[in-house]
């Protein structure tokens, strides 16, 4: 179903993020203020993912599927006049 999908794809990114600071860590090159930066981000990202979780289960896939074009929209906007 489209949210086991999402539940797989939100631990698989999740994991890969772990595995990908180890590894950093491991060769050594992992600044300080990487982990000050992660350290400071690292709660919006979880408050972003509960109201993602939230609004999943509150709208339907259609609307979801729209938001998320026009997100990457305006990132790819942003990016442009950046």
């Amino acid at each position: 179903s489209v949210r086991e999908n999402r539940y797989q794809l939100i631990g698989f990114f999740t994991a890969l993020d772990v595995a990908a600071m180890a590894l950093f860590a491991a060769q050594g090159t992992l600044a300080a203020e990487t982990l000050v930066r992660t350290a400071l981000l690292l709660p919006f990202s979880l408050i972003g993912t509960h109201l993602g979780g939230r609004l999943f289960r509150r709208a339907g896939e259609p609307l979801l599927r729209r938001l998320a074009l026009l997100l990457i929209l305006a990132i790819g906007l942003f990016g442009l006049l950046a």
